[in-house]
């Protein structure tokens, strides 16, 4: 059954025929349910067109491990992951060799601070108190064989008390310091140091041997929140307090940075390892979200992404021969549920991934600009936030094939800076999920010129 419809113009008459479902359920006869035939029409100024809506298939996968070296923001605290359960980021900082090796023979150290400053980052619960425990390294810092530390990365503290605690309201972006006093015997360790080696040509080398570093972790009980910690600036860095004792008692002080280098890093632990998600054991897998209840993962720096598979496509090439996918679109729905609109990266990318999710290139549009899927956010009701993401030229690319390989799949994942620097991530529903979910949606025309 076709319907024809008639628009003149000044050069010539042109038939639209459009495809409706009684060609599409031959088509998918044999996956019916699978490719759901919308009874929507959009008109244009020349044609009219079907919106068909293509199911699409969801999957959780996850890098066996992500790099978090030098980030921009040192990560703190333990955050409550609505499906993962509980995460905690600890931050890894070496120790700079101090640039000053002077003590006076009449000077006399008054205590040392850790000096550290909020960045703009925060997830989770920031009004309640954050309780962050500062301990030595007991072992050097040493990238893998891949030249960069992940979030898997681990080195042994010192497990005595730490060398300091400080509890507090955090105040993202505030511009406000933390000080955290420190044990002075760490400081009159750096002293004895300072003027052992201060005629030393390698005295640099033997404090890095010496003072390998700090761990920034927080209290479970105190902390329901993660907060970055600036390493963008001098910040943070180590005051040593003192005062000379002469006539006049004269107040000084001295900085020693930390290192924010490839040897800083932030560790992301997963501790309910029976959940689901967190049994993917190898980047090759993928929990299909039939599997997981309808619902899929992005997160940065732990490494979960998700995938995105179009099983049915090849029940579209035939109708290459009869018409032309002239948009399509994907409607990726979040689950509001579990997540706020605030809480939304604004920014993701999209690249094709293989059948092992072995990244092949990054998707992009004709010019070659990369696609970024748009988010629409509701932010009277918190509900009914989505993206939408114009993939078609990715999709008609697939439509020109004799055959189209369901092996390969999309990928969305989000700014490399973020995967260092932030939990940032999304829960997605897919096409098994209750009430409105993700699909690609087709506007779709077939046209006979006269």
């Amino acid at each position: 059954m076709n319907i024809i419809l008639n628009f003149i113009n000044a050069k010539q008459a042109v038939s639209i025929k459009l495809i409706v479902v009684v060609l599409f359920a031959y088509l998918i006869s044999c996956s019916e349910g699978d490719l759901d035939i919308g009874q929507d029409f959009i008109d244009y100024s020349s044609y009219t067109a079907l919106i068909d809506s293509v199911s699409i298939q969801l999957s959780t996968i996850k890098d066996d491990s992500v790099s978090t070296s030098a980030p921009k923001n040192a990560l703190i605290g333990h955050y409550q992951h609505p499906l993962l359960g509980n995460q905690e980021c600890r931050s890894f900082l070496p120790i700079n060799a101090p640039t000053n090796y002077t003590w006076e023979d009449k000077e006399v150290l008054d205590s040392i601070s850790l000096i550290l400053r909020p960045s703009s980052y925060f997830l989770g619960d920031t009004s309640e108190s954050m309780t962050i425990n500062v301990h030595l390294l007991n072992e050097s810092i040493e990238v893998n064989d891949d030249d960069y530390l992940s979030n898997n990365s681990s080195f042994e503290v010192i497990e005595d008390a730490p060398l300091g605690s400080y509890t507090f309201k955090p105040k993202p972006n505030s511009g406000e310091r933390i000080e955290i006093n420190l044990n002075t015997d760490f400081a009159e360790r750096i002293i004895e140091f300072i003027q052992e080696y201060k005629n030393d040509d390698e005295k640099a080398d033997l404090f890095r041997e010496t003072f390998y570093g700090l761990r920034l972790s927080s209290t479970q009980s105190a902390s329901n929140g993660v907060i970055g910690i600036s390493t963008s600036d001098s910040i943070p860095y180590l005051r040593l307090y003192s005062h000379v004792v002469g006539l006049e008692k004269v107040s000084k002080y001295r900085d020693i940075e930390l290192n924010n280098s490839s040897t800083s890093f932030n560790q992301i632990i997963n501790y309910n390892q029976d959940n689901v998600y967190n049994q993917i054991s190898t980047s090759k897998q993928k929990l299909v979200e039939n599997e997981s209840e309808g619902l899929s993962i992005l997160q940065a720096g732990s490494g979960y992404k998700i995938r995105i598979d179009f099983p049915y496509l090849n029940n579209l090439l035939e109708l290459k021969q009869l018409g032309h996918v002239i948009k399509a679109e994907l409607h990726l729905i979040p689950d509001m549920t579990l997540q706020s609109w605030q809480d939304l990266p604004g920014t993701i990318y999209l690249s094709e991934l293989d059948k092992n999710n072995v990244f092949q290139s990054y998707i992009v549009t004709s010019n070659n600009d990369a696609i970024t899927p748009i988010l629409y956010t509701d932010q009277l009701y918190d509900e009914n936030s989505y993206y939408v993401c114009d993939i078609s030229d990715y999709i008609n690319a697939l439509l020109s094939l004799d055959m189209i390989d369901t092996g390969y799949g999309l990928c969305m994942t989000l700014p490399v800076e973020d995967l260092s620097s932030s939990l940032d991530g999304l829960i997605l529903k897919g096409n098994k999920s209750d009430g409105f979910s993700s699909k690609l949606h087709l506007y779709y025309y077939y046209y006979d010129k006269k």
